[in-house]
């Protein structure tokens, strides 16, 4: 009997083990493979704000070129070169607009042309958390953070809002002005045709907003994600009407909720030692009459 009971434990806790990590890898592999699927973080028209966290804090900022759309409506090469140049004006001026608030641990980098975004953007550089928290203030974060939710049994999920860091509608559009102004100015001086420059601005008005987060850390999950390099990438787009309704984004982890798993495997085997015990005292009793 003693060697029935002892086999039942170790099966009921081989198989309970076995499940919740077979869940967990089942999970992680699924949630990697659908995010990998999404590419919508490459679209060109988009004012995009890009997050590093590595060794340091890297904090990009960039705008939109839309080299693609000008050479669809008829522009020619030396003018959109022209006007990678007018927009790198504004931005730059955007930049040093942060010069007089840079401290100790924080760096400026120059604004440049991406060319995988086909964009024009600049860098902040921290050092840490700490200098990243005393360059924006008190609170110390690019979007305010909400109480984190904890729900599940088997499996807990904790999940974390925080606010988009394009979070409101008047913040949004005084980045497309930025925009807006290079190409008045630059079609000034390039006599570019009115109809040309209505289209350019009427595409750019249906711009997206992208949010790029990159961290090395691997348990952190989002709707969209990307791997590359050994690198998690957590991407959210909004436009403006979804900048309105919900400025909002949202981060998980999931794990095996393990004590619960070990009292579900405990009860278990509890039973399963009650039923043989009274199996085999019935059947004993059985042989003696």
């Amino acid at each position: 009997m003693k060697k029935s009971i002892y086999t039942l434990f170790l099966l009921i806790c081989f198989f309970g083990a076995t499940f919740g990590f077979a869940s967990s890898q089942v999970f992680a592999e699924t949630q990697e493979e659908s995010c990998a699927q999404n590419q919508s973080y490459t679209q060109p028209n988009a004012i995009r704000v890009q997050r590093i966290i590595d060794d340091k804090i890297t904090l990009s900022y960039i705008l939109p070129a839309n080299s693609a759309k000008m050479r669809e409506i008829g522009i020619l090469e030396d003018k959109i070169s022209t006007f990678r140049f007018f927009l790198s004006i504004y931005v730059s001026a955007w930049a040093n607009s942060f010069k007089d608030r840079l401290c100790e641990g924080v760096s400026l980098q120059n604004c440049v042309y991406w060319q995988e975004f086909d964009g024009v953007g600049f860098s902040l550089i921290f050092d840490g958390l700490a200098s990243q928290q005393k360059f924006f203030g008190v609170q110390g974060q690019v979007g305010k953070v909400q109480k984190p939710n904890e729900k599940g049994l088997f499996f807990k999920r904790i999940s974390v809002s925080t606010s988009f860091p394009i979070a409101t509608e008047e913040s949004a559009k005084s980045l497309q002005k930025i925009c807006f102004f290079a190409i008045e100015d630059w079609a000034k001086e390039e006599n570019i045709e009115d109809k040309k420059v209505q289209k350019l601005t009427d595409f750019l008005q249906n711009c997206n907003y992208i949010y790029d987060f990159s961290t090395p850390n691997r348990t952190l999950i989002s709707d969209n994600m990307y791997f590359e390099d050994e690198v998690c990438h957590h991407f959210f787009v909004k436009n403006l009407a979804q900048i309105k309704q919900n400025p909002t984004i949202t981060f998980w982890t999931k794990t095996t909720n393990k004590p619960v798993w070990c009292l579900s495997v405990l009860i278990v085997v509890l039973v399963g030692m009650s039923v043989a015990f009274l199996s085999i005292k019935i059947g004993q009793k059985r042989r003696k009459n």
